[in-house]
């Protein structure tokens, strides 16, 4: 089944945000409100579309993906060592 990456729309943005997850992922789930769909909306978040337009996820990358521990541990270092 081919995938199509697109640009973020708030039509799609809508969809997401109201989507639910059952335990133990409903960590997951978000509330739509003004600060969520602005967050998504001026963002690196980009939708996947399979090939009938259906919006099957969903994903962001740069700042946005970072997880908040990630800094403690030294998940985004910049040095890089190839020894």
């Amino acid at each position: 089944m081919p995938l199509f990456i697109r640009n973020m729309s708030e039509d799609f943005a809508v969809q997401i945000l109201n989507w639910k997850y059952d335990t133990p992922y409903d960590f997951y789930n978000n509330e739509l409100n003004p600060d969520t769909l602005k967050e998504i909306l001026e963002n690196s978040y980009y939708i996947v579309l399979d090939q009938n337009d259906k919006l099957v996820g969903f994903f962001c990358i740069g700042n946005s993906a970072k997880v908040p521990i990630g800094t403690q541990f030294g998940g985004y270092s910049t040095k890089r060592s190839f020894n």
